[in-house]
């Protein structure tokens, strides 16, 4: 038996007086509860299977509240022991030694007919910069695969072994700056998968809390908030949650309008270039975040109408709100440093120098970026074509690219 009638809306009373804007608490909520999912509940969508997993971006400045969000949900999902959590702070090798760790053992799930293993992991890092860094290429690739519930996931190195994980599934809610995605989401990185799966939301909302100097209250060493008796409560009806298996079903109603609602075409249409690949995923987006409003409400696993309208809803309002967070986004921050390069070796070939050594690229880098960015830009202008090369760093030889 639930205690709360909506975990998301009892989640939301719970954290009022947290210095977080609404949607971020929200958005915690509902990635909590997908977290608990786990890959053991889908729903069907035509001849596609959709598992309740999602990667959700808090973008705000700093003092906004985006970390006070993610480690309020945290301390409440590691609470349920069926859940497998990394750590907050999480290197990308170590990431995947705890997804092979989240094998579950095997379990009889009715629509399945064998017995069904799966590896859901669960992130919550309110420092997302840290986990991925903004030249993380080929781990933010990775991260792409991931999303898709592969079922075979493999990792090798020549040093550090392999890793293997059978039916993945992983969930993400990270806190970042605009700073980062500027940094992070190049033109070239928009034009790949990881960006197209992140639902950014964005706020400056900055909330205004009441001092408390009450001494005799104790806080948690995750959590800025106590209310022990609500807090237990939610932790039991998470675990309800994370107990929960098997297919969710639509009801008339909520089938109809989404079917219309798509037949459409899914207006409102956020009208950005850089976002003709997310627009592609926005319904799969609302289905999942409908699965998991479908379970804060009761055990039955029937999505319903409303399940369906507050789901959209809420993707719309950070629809809305998420172009202010892209605003800066595909023009890279080392632009004009990119120039500079471009020009010299192009200079340089038309006075009849086949290549130029990278050294003499990074002597000129040295002067106009942070040294630890130079490989980063020079990787970057070789994947967007602006430069060509040969051999191996830090000895390539480089010669224009079929960019003008």
């Amino acid at each position: 038996m639930r205690h709360f009638d909506d975990w998301v809306e009892s989640f939301i009373t719970y954290t009022e007086g947290l210095q977080s804007p609404e949607l971020f608490r929200r958005w915690a909520a509902i990635t909590t509860i997908a977290c608990a999912l786990q890959r053991k509940t889908f729903a069907n969508v035509s001849t596609q299977v959709l598992w309740p997993n999602m990667f959700v971006l808090l973008i705000a400045g700093p003092g906004i509240g985006k970390s006070n969000a993610i480690k309020t949900a945290r301390h409440l999902l590691k609470q349920v022991a069926r859940v497998a959590l990394t750590p907050a702070r999480i290197t990308p090798r170590a990431f995947y030694h705890e997804l092979e760790a989240s094998q579950a053992e095997k379990e009889t799930i009715e629509e399945i007919e064998e017995l069904y293993t799966h590896a859901s992991l669960a992130g919550m890092i309110d420092e997302f910069s840290v986990f991925v860094r903004p030249n993380a290429t080929e781990f933010m690739c990775d991260l792409a695969d991931l999303y898709d519930c592969t079922a075979l996931f493999e990792y090798k190195t020549s040093t550090q072994g392999e890793n293997k994980a059978y039916n993945c599934l992983i969930n993400l809610i990270g806190g970042a700056t605009p700073a980062y995605l500027k940094e992070a989401w190049t033109a070239t990185v928009l034009g790949q998968g990881f960006p197209a799966r992140c639902i950014v939301v964005y706020s400056d909302d900055k909330i205004q809390v009441e001092m408390d100097l009450d001494t005799t209250r104790e806080l948690t060493p995750d959590s800025e908030i106590v209310d022990e008796s609500m807090e237990e409560n939610l932790v039991l009806d998470l675990r309800t949650i994370a107990d929960l298996k098997g297919k969710f079903i639509w009801t008339v109603q909520a089938a109809k309008e989404l079917v219309g609602w798509e037949n459409l075409g899914m207006p409102p249409i956020p009208e950005d270039e850089r976002l003709k690949d997310y627009i592609t995923r926005r319904k799969v987006h609302v289905i999942k975040i409908a699965m998991a409003t479908c379970a804060a409400r009761d055990d039955g696993m029937g999505i319903t109408l409303s399940d369906l309208e507050t789901s959209r809803d809420l993707l719309l309002e950070t629809e809305r709100l998420m172009l202010q967070a892209i605003e800066p986004l595909g023009a890279s921050p080392y632009r004009d440093a990119m120039i500079l390069v471009r020009k010299f070796v192009t200079g340089m070939h038309k006075r009849g120098h086949s290549t130029v050594p990278e050294n003499r690229l990074r002597q000129i880098l040295i002067n106009e970026v942070d040294p630890v960015r130079i490989n980063h830009i020079l990787n970057e202008m070789v994947l967007a074509n602006w430069l060509d090369c040969t051999g191996e760093a830090p000895g390539r030889r480089f010669f224009p690219g079929s960019v003008e």
